[in-house]
Order: structure tokens, then C-alpha cells, then sequence
């Protein structure tokens, strides 16, 4: 027998005999969010150590950072509210009743204690696939011949790991240059890259120091590289570096580049759902080469030959494809995937995409301030939101139908944050078998015969109810281990 007791309830029940000296007329327990966004001052942008330095500042100060809402774990009275309100600095409007644990981040710790007792409540195991067999080829070799899209969590993180410990060990490359947002702990992509350093290549890494949560983290990887004598840079002022882009070249001005839509993190790419295109395309080398550049000179990238590079690059070419598509009328169809979604502008050009006939389906986690299926405004939209085992984290567009679809991949939302005040970068898919892949990842997903919940025109949310539904990740992970057969 097993017994998961809440500490705060332990406390809760012994109060009267913790404190004896006094009357215990009301209990709560709380919860205060702060904001977490740390402001750093543009003039330090320039000098790395100021930068850091003031970063670890802000990073200790979080604390005390202002209260963004405050929760409670059952009524209590209006006094005593009215008193926990000024002593948090809280505003009424900002003060919430949750009548359950404040804090389920215990589940972690549970599923790790109860999983191999309890296997009817957890997620069976499944290995990720291996992609590649390294026995019998190099990853580098292979990629002289055609492109790889990893599918992560189905796919093994090893493919990546191991292409850059081949790169440290290849007379032909001369620099790797990454961009890194949020890095498990412990990281074998870092140790990857300070072996590449130890092997004599030239290592730059823009490390994002203000990926929310993940500061500190950062902060300490990035006093590792460069006291491994690695290239630090830290991107833009008050534009996040969002973008995962890592470009090898070699000495005769060949490239081999990886565009991905998530982070490189061991951790998360055994959870969350994510695609990486591993290329050796001149055009996109070279723009990852130039985004690298600015990225330096702490300046925007304004013209490439193959990839979107938000912020300048990324929201106009996406209303380019859609306008394409609205030209077609009904006979249009836009497909895409993301986790939120609040841009104004394209949720407009997709209304009016919708108006003219154009098919739109939106395939959206989380966060979707476009609401679908509005009469003679937004029905021919369906929003479409998968939850599941893991976290659906990719994101894909595909603009056209049959021979004519055109599919991207890359780092951003359709947030004002990602379209507007970041760094992010897109590739387009063009190798035919990986389209093929693309295009059944995202059938699958919007199938009517898979889980997911629908957004309807009040703004709710409906769960597919049909009989006998499958999930998407669990047809995807079929998908993938029998491509290897």
C-alpha cells in the first residue's frame, strides 16, 4: 500500500499544536506568481561582462520582482483576503480561487517513484528510434547525398550528438557556430561543442542569457565556453536570439546546417514533438553563416537567399503565402502548426483567406486567439489543439495542395513576441520524401479519427468524442519505427 500525503496538509493539521500560544481561525495555503521578465539596460548590451554581470543581478533580485496574481486554495474570509492582498502588493482583480494543490510539480517526483509499480496509469515505455546506424556510415558522409528531417521525440537525440563530435574530429571543418536558448543539465551537446573547441575548431555560441527560467543555467554555460576559449555572443538588444540554427562549415565554403524547430536539450527532445532539417544546401549555409554575422555585429539580417529570419524576414513572407493561396479561392489551402497564436495581422489575412474560400486548418496547443467556425467570417477555419503524452512543440506551415504545397519548419510562434521582437529562422522543406514525411505528420495530426479538442465559435473547446480514436503521437511513432523496416 501506498499513501502520497501533501506536506501542506500535514501542516495544515497540526497547526493548533505548532502554534499553541495562539487561536487558528482561518487556514490558506497561497501561491504568488511574480513577473518574470528582467529588463536589462540597452547600454550594457555592448560589453559581454557588464551584461552578464548585470543579468546575475536581476536573476537574484527575481523575487521580489511584482506579484502578477495571487492564489488561494479554498474561500476565505473578505478580511483576511483584504490583509493577504496588502501584504502581497496584489491587486483584487489579480486574486484567484483554485480549490486544489497549488503546486503539482510533486507529480514529477510521483511518476518516478509509483511508475513501475502502477504501469496501468502511466505511459508505457517506448525507446526512441535510432535513425541512423553509425556503425556502418558517417553522419557527415551520409549528408553528401541528401537531407535528413529528425523527428524528435521519435527519433533518437544521438543523430545530433553525434554530428558534431564528427565534426570535431574532420580535418575539413574549420568553425561550428550555434545558437543556444534553453540546454539540459547535464548537456552532451555542450560537451560535444567543448571537445569540438578541444580538437581545434573555431566554436561561436550565441547563448540567449534572458530564456526565461532558464537564466541562471545560461549565465553559468556561458562562463564555460568561454573559459574553454569558445566564442561567447549574446544577440541583440531587447531581441531574444528564439532561433535553432547550428551551421558547420569547412574549409572549402561547404556547409552543413541544422534548422530546428526546438531547443537543443537532450531532456526535451525525449518530450516534446519537434522536426530538425539537417541540410548541406549552399543557399542555407550561407544565410545561416550571415545570420551568425549579425548576430555579431548586433544587427538585423534583412536579405537571404533561402531562409525567413525573423524579425525583418518572417511575418511578410508568411502573408506572401497566404496571399498565393487566397488567389486560388477554394481550391487554397493553408495548414499550420504552432503552440499560440495572437498576431493580428495574420489572424486578419487568414480570415479573409477564409472569406475567399481558401480551407485553413490550424493545429494550435495552446493559446489560440482566432476563433473558428464564425459564419461568413472564419468558417472555413478549424482549430485543432493536441495534448497528449508529449508536448506538441513544432512548427510547421504548408501552403498549397498536392505538387504545388510549400512546407517550412523553424523556431517561431505566431506571436506578436516571435514575429515582431525576435530572432527566429525558418527553412523550407524541398527534398520530396521529406515533404512526404511532413505531410504525414500533419494528416495524421488533423485527422478526425485522432484525439484532439476542436475550438468552437462561442470559444469553447470540444473533445473529439468518436468511438474507437487513436492518438496522433502514438500513429507517428508506428509511422517512423516502420519507415526504418
Amino acid at each position: 500500500m501506498h499513501c502520497v500525503v501533501s506536506s501542506i496538509d500535514v501542516i495544515e493539521l497540526y497547526l493548533e499544536e505548532i502554534y499553541n500560544k495562539y487561536k487558528i481561525h482561518e487556514a490558506v495555503a497561497i501561491r504568488v506568481t511574480r513577473n518574470a521578465d528582467i529588463d536589462v539596460e540597452i547600454s550594457l548590451i555592448d560589453d559581454d561582462v557588464d551584461y552578464r554581470g548585470q543579468m546575475e543581478d536581476l536573476v537574484v533580485n527575481r523575487q521580489s520582482l511584482g506579484p502578477v496574481r495571487l492564489q488561494l486554495d479554498r474561500m476565505i474570509s473578505k478580511n483576511f483576503k483584504s490583509y493577504l492582498r496588502t501584504k502581497i502588493e496584489c491587486a483584487k482583480e489579480l486574486t484567484v480561487v483554485n480549490q486544489y494543490k497549488l503546486d503539482l510539480s510533486v507529480g514529477f517526483e510521483l511518476y518516478n517513484e509509483l511508475k513501475d509499480e502502477f504501469k496501468a496509469v502511466v505511459y508505457p515505455e517506448k525507446v526512441s528510434i535510432q535513425q541512423f546506424d553509425f556503425s556502418a556510415q558517417r553522419f557527415m558522409d551520409s549528408l553528401k547525398t541528401r537531407d535528413y528531417l529528425v523527428a524528435y521525440p521519435y527519433h533518437s537525440s544521438n543523430s545530433f550528438v553525434q554530428l558534431l563530435h564528427e565534426a570535431a574530429l574532420d580535418p575539413l571543418v574549420e568553425t561550428i557556430k550555434i545558437s543556444l536558448y534553453r540546454l539540459a543539465n547535464p548537456s552532451r551537446i555542450v560537451s560535444a561543442l567543448l571537445y569540438a573547441k578541444e580538437k581545434g575548431k573555431a566554436v561561436t555560441v550565441c547563448l540567449e542569457l534572458r530564456a526565461r527560467f532558464d537564466e541562471e543555467r545560461n549565465i553559468e554555460y556561458s562562463k564555460i565556453f568561454e573559459e574553454a576559449g569558445c566564442e561567447v555572443i549574446y544577440g541583440i538588444p531587447n531581441y531574444k536570439v528564439h532561433a535553432k540554427v547550428c551551421v558547420i562549415q569547412m574549409k572549402d565554403d561547404r556547409y552543413i546546417t541544422y534548422i530546428g524547430t526546438g531547443n537543443f536539450n537532450e531532456k526535451t527532445q525525449r518530450q516534446y514533438t519537434d522536426l530538425a532539417l539537417v541540410t548541406t544546401e549552399q543557399a542555407v549555409g550561407e544565410d545561416a553563416m550571415l545570420l551568425f554575422e549579425n548576430l555579431s555585429d548586433n544587427t538585423f539580417v534583412t536579405k537571404t537567399q533561402s531562409l525567413w529570419i525573423a524579425p525583418h524576414l518572417y511575418r511578410d513572407l508568411i502573408i506572401k503565402e497566404i496571399d498565393e493561396e487566397i488567389s486560388f479561392g477554394r481550391q487554397g489551402h493553408i495548414v499550420m502548426k504552432m503552440n499560440s497564436f495572437n498576431d493580428e495581422l495574420i489572424m486578419n489575412k487568414l480570415i479573409e483567406a477564409s472569406q475567399a474560400g481558401v480551407k485553413v486548418d490550424l493545429l494550435v496547443r495552446g493559446i489560440c486567439c482566432l476563433v473558428a467556425g464564425i459564419e461568413g467570417i472564419s468558417e472555413n477555419i478549424t482549430v485543432k489543439s493536441i495534448v497528449g503524452r508529449y508536448l506538441e512543440h513544432s512548427r510547421i506551415y504548408k501552403f498549397g495542395n498536392a505538387s504545388l504545397a510549400r512546407y517550412y519548419i523553424g523556431s517561431g510562434d505566431l506571436l506578436h513576441r516571435n514575429t515582431t521582437r525576435r530572432i527566429e529562422v525558418f527553412a523550407k522543406i524541398k527534398q520530396q520524401d521529406l515533404k512526404s514525411m511532413i505531410e504525414k505528420i500533419l494528416s495524421v495530426e488533423m485527422d478526425e479519427r485522432t484525439e484532439g479538442h476542436y475550438l468552437l465559435a462561442d470559444g469553447q473547446y470540444l473533445k473529439n468524442m468518436q468511438s474507437h480514436l487513436k492518438h496522433s503521437q502514438d500513429v507517428l511513432y508506428d509511422y517512423f519505427r516502420d519507415k526504418l523496416k
